[in-house]
């Protein structure tokens, strides 16, 4: 874990720095299933108002990550789709980690009780990364985004909390 990283609320004045990790994660083609960066508008109308953190580094926003409804249906009322970003040059430090610790226990105060992502099969890092934060394979939908003009599986994952809706 870095010691340095402070984690806080996503506030509009962060959009500026978020676009530039979210365009590193369309330039990569497999970090993202956006073409483009979304406008403010769009993400903030999107996501979670309570459940939005950025990770800086020595005063540099690093990274970021939200969680975003998963169905406008009550029943599906506790289950969030997580998105999460770490600047290239700031992977591997253990910020992602630190990051994603703060939004899954922010989730849970808001009743969440399963987060779920989907991830391109081909990001190996991304899917190695959640599953050592205790998420799981759920499933696999098997060529479902034609890309460059090739199908691409993607795989979901899932975590369940251990303090909001246990059976």
């Amino acid at each position: 874990m870095h010691q340095d990283v402070h984690i806080r609320k996503l506030t509009h004045l962060d959009w500026w720095a978020i676009s530039r990790i979210y365009e590193e994660g369309v330039f990569v083609g497999n970090a993202t299933f956006e073409i483009e960066v979304p406008s403010w508008h769009q993400w903030n109308r999107d996501h979670h108002g309570e459940c939005r953190m950025v990770a800086e580094l020595n005063k540099q926003l690093v990274a970021f990550g939200a969680v975003s409804s998963y169905s406008q249906s009550p029943r599906f009322s506790g289950v969030g789709q997580l998105e999460i970003y770490v600047s290239r040059a700031y992977q591997g430090l253990g910020i992602g980690s630190q990051l994603l610790e703060k939004i899954i226990r922010t989730s849970e105060t808001l009743d969440f009780w399963s987060l779920q992502t989907q991830v391109f099969d081909s990001n190996i890092r991304g899917i190695q990364f959640l599953k050592s934060s205790g998420f799981k394979k759920i499933g696999l939908q098997e060529k479902i985004i034609l890309q460059e003009g090739q199908w691409q599986d993607v795989v979901l994952l899932e975590k369940r909390s251990q303090v909001i809706g246990k059976h």
